[in-house]
């Protein structure tokens, strides 16, 4: 159903910080007749709660009376006049839209069939109204919704402020990220207003539900739309190629971590792929997971709890030393996590653990790793090459290693 073109139709565009909001205001900028304008410090926040503070309060609206009859004689006299004002609510209404129809499309528009605003403010809380302070004075608005891959979310927002170090300030962002989102989808799927729902990955290829939301505003994406989508300016932190979904690869273990706690179910309800699977990090040996009805194992354990079995001995390994599969790695406190990013495992590391890991992902002959942590922690050369032993038969048993070991001649 195509939009009423012969009034000003007003559109609406939230998400959540570095979603996606400002390249698709950008795009939809790009049509001579639509004007959206930029973020506003979220001010509508306190001007919806102080709306309906008014609108909840009974007493004003008791007495359905003009105001011109309020001001006779006979009304005064007979009247409590505590509650007494002005204006019903169709008029508490009018005043409000004309306020931001005067600021978001003053008279001097012309010209311009479509205006509105993109804020990333809005719904980061319980008590948030803003989309239905919207709605009841906007019946017929356009709301859209982008949406983005959370962990890629919060590897934009690394990148873009590189400073940001505390846990603290990380279970911050991931908890309005599930906030917010988790809001507009209520919305979205409420049917209660007219919404698209523009996810980041169809909005950088000019797909999906974007075409539907151009075809519904009487517009065709053409060549200057594909030239706003491949600029640089305004995604300065977007990859050019198709590795923007996977860039979750760049964050710390521990963030991840954090993240798939708090956003793991919520990403993947919206219909994102999670990049791994896991659970919370516990002091355990394995911890057992029904899925579809099957056992899985995820493993997350510290590298003293595993025994170490004797499928290797030290001349297979000083021989041959292979090379350790991918992964990423971190240091916590006195501690090292090791995510392998091939089944999305974590392990919890030792610091000798870490110089052997570092030396396997390099190729590096076992002496010298071996060199490496007798130098570093000051240990004689007998006990340094049983720590390497341990770390690489560990590796082993925990299939972290290229090269299958027990089955090897050498």
């Amino acid at each position: 159903m195509k939009v009423d073109l012969t009034k000003k139709q007003p559109i609406f565009i939230f998400g959540s910080p570095r979603s996606g909001t400002t390249l698709l205001q950008r795009l939809l900028n790009s049509y001579k007749d639509v004007l959206i304008w930029g973020e506003h410090a979220g001010f509508l926040y306190d001007l919806s709660s102080g709306f309906y503070k008014v609108w909840k309060q009974r007493k004003i609206w008791m007495e359905k009376v003009s105001w011109e009859r309020k001001l006779t004689y006979e009304y005064k006299n007979r009247s409590l006049q505590a509650w007494m004002n002005s204006f019903d609510k169709e008029a508490w209404m009018q005043e409000h839209r004309h306020f931001l129809e005067g600021l978001f499309c003053p008279k001097g528009l012309i010209g311009r069939n479509f205006w509105g605003i993109k804020e990333v403010n809005y719904m980061t809380g319980p008590g948030d109204n803003v989309i239905r302070f919207l709605h009841q004075l906007f019946p017929t608005a356009i709301f859209i919704f982008v949406a983005r891959n959370a962990f890629n979310v919060l590897a934009s927002v690394k990148r873009k402020v590189p400073t940001i170090s505390s846990s603290l300030v990380v279970k911050i962002i991931c908890e309005r990220w599930k906030c917010q989102n988790q809001s507009f989808l209520k919305w979205h799927q409420s049917r209660k207003i007219r919404s698209f729902w523009i996810s980041y990955e169809d909005l950088i290829k000019g797909d999906g539900e974007l075409v539907r939301l151009l075809k519904v505003m009487g517009k065709v994406f053409g060549e200057e739309q594909r030239t706003v989508l491949g600029a640089k300016l305004g995604r300065g932190t977007s990859f050019p190629s198709d590795s923007y979904d996977e860039r979750w690869k760049t964050l710390p273990p521990a963030w991840l971590a954090t993240a798939y706690k708090s956003l793991g179910r919520v990403n993947r309800e919206m219909g994102f792929r999670n990049p791994f699977v896991f659970s919370r990090l516990f002091h355990k040996k394995e911890k057992f997971m029904k899925f579809n009805g099957k056992k899985t194992q995820t493993i997350f354990r510290s590298m003293r709890d595993i025994s170490v079995n004797d499928t290797m001995d030290e001349k297979q390994v000083i021989n041959f030393c292979p090379r350790l599969k991918k992964c990423m790695f971190e240091r916590v406190d006195n501690k090292i996590l090791l995510l392998n990013l091939s089944d999305g495992n974590y392990y919890k590391l030792n610091e000798s653990a870490l110089i052997v890991a570092r030396g396997l992902k390099k190729g590096s002959p076992f002496r010298r790793i071996r060199d490496k942590i007798q130098h570093e922690f000051k240990i004689g050369k007998r006990q340094a090459t049983r720590d390497a032993l341990t770390a690489i038969q560990t590796f082993h048993r925990l299939d972290l290693l290229e090269t299958n070991l027990a089955k090897n001649g050498h």
